[in-house]
This record gives structure tokens, sequence and C-alpha cells, in this order.
């Protein structure tokens, strides 16, 4: 018999955030350039908090945290491969 089940939490969080993630960069114009071990993403005025409240709730183990304005958000990666790592990820998912 089939049946409908909610995921657990963990996994309703990592899906929704990566799933809202990558709708975004899809839809949206960005820039991601490196600065240290911190990416600075430019968007399209006033979508730069969607971007960011969606990689926090992707949970990646990469990314210590971010902060947005408006149109511009800064990614704090654990360190320089990680910063790759998510760099690469962000722009696979605009594809």
């Amino acid at each position: 018999a089939l049946v409908y089940a909610l995921p657990s939490a963990e996994a309703a969080v990592e899906l929704g955030g990566r799933q809202r993630l990558a709708e975004l960069l899809r839809d949206l114009p960005v820039e991601v350039r490196r600065s240290g071990t911190m990416l600075v993403i430019r968007a399209m005025p006033g979508t730069a908090h969607a971007i960011a409240a969606a990689l926090d709730r992707a949970q990646w183990s990469e990314v210590l945290g971010t902060i947005a304005g408006d149109d511009t958000l800064f990614v704090a990666c654990t360190d320089d491969r990680a910063l790759s790592r998510v760099k690469q990820r962000l722009l696979r998912l605009g594809r």
C-alpha cells in the first residue's frame, strides 16, 4: 500500500533550503566572487536576503554563516578548499 510520510525535520530543512537556493540561483542573475575565505554574491536588488536564508537552511558544512544586505551577501566559509567547493556548487545550482 502507498502511504504519505513527512520527511524528517533534518531532511526537510536540507531539501527545502537546497531547492529554494537552486530556484533563486536559476531565476536571478548573480555574480559570485571570492575575497579571502568569503564569497561575495551580488544579486538583483531586494534578493540577497532570500538567497542567504536559503543557503542557511541548506546547512552546508562548509558555510559558517551569511550576512545579507539588499543586493549583496557575504558567505563565510571554513577554509579555502571549502570556499572553492561552495562556489562551484552555487555555480552548478545556478545553471
